[in-house]
Formats: structure tokens, C-alpha cells, sequence
């Protein structure tokens, strides 16, 4: 979609005043924000592999099928309370019983970790990545003014976290 409005309007999406994305989309615009072109992206997912990026979807991700996870317990028993106090939706309660994901996101964390600087943000300081808190089940918007510092590579983790899964980092 970036593409086809990249080649359709002539506008470089790396230009744009605030960056925000949530799971997947917090990956794109982290490359984005790290100054990755929607060319190099579009090079990537087509030869899945790329040098610049160290990313290959089909290995970097996992497969279709989630590990085991390491235990049964809930994986956030707090998000678990918060929804027996009628203070998140039921399910979103109910996603704080699954077990904590144990998928190797070490891939993630080297992609992310390439294109961060030295403050562990990418360069565009207005790239916000969406999570969810699994302590309280409200949104944060990492990178925004009001949201606590975190290194990027924790903020996209953040995001991508799949309860039974994916883990948070």
C-alpha cells in the first residue's frame, strides 16, 4: 500500500510528521523512521532476504506454527485482574491467561537494533510504536512526549507480543 502511494503521489513516506504503527506496522515504521526507503522494503519481500536489513521472513518470523510455550502459566495475571474488576473488555482479559509466547525474537532485535542511534530510537524522533501495557491493558504510544523512554528494539517487541506467542522482549 506505501508503495503504490509512493509511486502515485511522489511522496517519500519517511517524510511524514508523525510515524505511528502497532505489531507488524510498528516494524515498518521503525525501518521507516531508521530511514529505510519503501524501494529497499519492496526488494526485501520480494527476494526475502536482504543484506542491509538481516531480515528473512520465512526464517526471521518464526513459521506458521508458534513454539511451545515454556509454561502454562498466565502470562499476565494482572491484565487478568484488571478484567475481574470490569476495568478492560473480557477478552482482552482473557488474553492475560495464555502463557507467555517463546518464539526467538532475537531476528526482531537485531533488525531493529541496525537501525537505531545511539539514544536507541531511530532517527526520526517522531516514530511512535504502539503497544499494549499487560499490567493495566492501555495503550501506550511509545516515542510520543507523554509515553516512558524505552529502547526501540523493546517498544517493537512491545508490539508485536502475541500471548502465547510472541513475548513482550
Amino acid at each position: 500500500m506505501l508503495d503504490s502511494l509512493a509511486n502515485a503521489t511522489g511522496w517519500d513516506p519517511r517524510q511524514a510528521d508523525i510515524l505511528m504503527g502497532t505489531s507488524s506496522g510498528s516494524v515498518i515504521v521503525s525501518l521507516l523512521g531508521g530511514g529505510i526507503s519503501i524501494e529497499r522494503m519492496m526488494n526485501n519481500q520480494h527476494t526475502g532476504h536482504s543484506q542491509t536489513t538481516r531480515w528473512n521472513h520465512d526464517v526471521s518470523s518464526g513459521g506458521a506454527l508458534p513454539p511451545l510455550p515454556a509454561s502454562l502459566l498466565p502470562g499476565a495475571p494482572q491484565l487478568v485482574w484488571q478484567g475481574l474488576r470490569g476495568r478492560v473488555p473480557a477478552m482482552t482479559a482473557l488474553s492475560g491467561l495464555l502463557p507467555q509466547g517463546r518464539l526467538n525474537i532475537a531476528p526482531l532485535t537485531q533488525l531493529i537494533d541496525g537501525l537505531a542511534t545511539e539514544n536507541s530510537w531511530v532517527p526520526h524522533q517522531a516514530t511512535w510504536v504502539v503497544a499494549v501495557d499487560d499490567k493495566t491493558g492501555e495503550r501506550v504510544a511509545f516515542g510520543s512526549p507523554d509515553a516512558p523512554r524505552v529502547a526501540m528494539r523493546d517498544a517493537v517487541c512491545a508490539s508485536c507480543a502475541i500471548p502465547g506467542w510472541a513475548p513482550p522482549s
